[in-house]
């Protein structure tokens, strides 16, 4: 059976999503990810079954639980998205489960710009919120051709381009780690 081109583009929207955690996460993690989501473009009709998902599931938040001690913070949270999209990757069945995987994608990118804020990484960004939204083409109109679903995500990103100047000119900036709570002062006792 051949696999289904909205499949192919969700699968290489989530892939790129993970490397740009490669680095940061536990080697074992992408690991798994990348595996999953081989298993899925190769096996394009098998989805497992429900008792066999809700069984890896569990033994993610598990996993995820038992090397972290939490479930909680920047490198356990995405962990724990990278590895459940991955199996969600897995039982993709619908349009509706392909928008998920490219909105896992997204939040996975939104993870990335968390955690790197460096301008010398926008266009890595950028080129992987192009890869996205040339994804939620396909996903929408499935006989949208690549090179015009890849010239819709750059124009709808060009089109967005103003606003995101605007708004990092005007957005407030927070010393450290927007993630974080700002130490001021340690906590002492007496005067």
């Amino acid at each position: 059976m051949t696999i289904r081109r909205p499949l192919l583009w969700v699968s290489v929207a989530f892939a790129g999503a993970v490397l740009l955690h490669i680095d940061r996460l536990p080697p074992w993690a992408c690991a798994a990810a990348f595996a999953l989501a081989a298993v899925r473009v190769r096996a394009a009709a098998w989805v497992p079954g429900i008792l066999t998902r809700a069984v890896a599931a569990l033994a993610v938040v598990a996993v995820v639980l038992a090397r972290f001690h939490t479930l909680n913070g920047l490198t356990a949270g995405t962990t724990l998205l990278v590895l459940m999209g991955a199996l969600k990757l897995l039982e993709t069945r619908s349009t509706r489960d392909e928008f998920v995987m490219v909105g896992a994608a997204l939040f996975l990118l939104l993870a990335a710009c968390l955690d790197r804020e460096q301008l010398t990484r926008v266009p890595l960004y950028g080129l992987h919120a192009w890869l996205c939204c040339a994804a939620l083409a396909v996903v929408a109109y499935p006989q949208c051709p690549a090179l015009m679903a890849a010239r819709l995500a750059g124009r709808a990103l060009l089109l967005a381009l103003p606003l995101a100047a605007l708004l990092f000119v005007l957005f407030p900036r927070l010393p450290g780690g927007f993630w974080s709570i700002p130490r001021m002062a340690e906590a002492s006792t007496g005067l």
